[in-house]
């Protein structure tokens, strides 16, 4: 054995390593959000409220319809049914540059999985950019075959939001809710 080492020592040594592993997987977690919401904006945005005051997220993964573009609302209504008056846990996966959370929102009640659930209604688009959760695709593709939700819309009329806002755009807004 070498000198100053012990078992005692090894045991202590991997007691800390254990204590730092456990506490930047519970760090992980602290980013989690709960409350429930104050206002939704749209079909993929809208205010947590919570212990700590209003946070506004957006959903992950999805883009809804825009304000103007057909389904919008509707889309907007969907969101709304879903979430409104529940408790939520937001699991925060990243910020935007508008300083919005970018977040999984689940239900607390019974776990239901809120932006899978607007794909598999047919409620929003998978966001093409950047995509976390690949299964959102085969989602949207049973959607689509379905016409479910906004895919029940002449095809004339589905036009992706992130297309329809490059030809569509709020001058001066700086608006997160009309740019991505």
């Amino acid at each position: 054995m070498a000198s100053g080492s012990s078992p005692g020592r090894a045991t202590r040594l991997a007691l800390v390593f254990l204590a730092l592993v456990a506490a930047l997987a519970a760090s992980g977690r602290s980013n989690d959000l709960t409350g429930t919401p104050a206002k939704v904006f749209d079909g993929d945005s809208f205010v947590l409220r919570t212990d700590h005051g209003l946070v506004e997220v957006r959903l992950v993964d999805i883009d809804a319809p825009e304000h103007g573009q057909p389904y919008a609302d509707t889309a907007r209504g969907a969101l709304d049914s879903l979430i409104w008056k529940e408790q939520l846990r937001a699991v925060v996966v990243d910020e935007d540059v508008y300083r919005r959370k970018v977040c999984r929102v689940y239900r607390i009640k019974d776990g239901l999985y809120v932006n899978e659930r607007l794909v598999r209604d047919g409620d929003v688009w998978v966001y093409r950019r950047r995509v976390r959760d690949l299964k959102l695709y085969s989602l949207e593709v049973e959607a689509r075959r379905a016409k479910r939700g906004l895919w029940a819309l002449p095809e004339r009329d589905l036009e992706p939001p992130w297309l329809w806002r490059r030809q569509h755009p709020r001058e001066g807004s700086g608006n997160p809710r009309s740019e991505r």
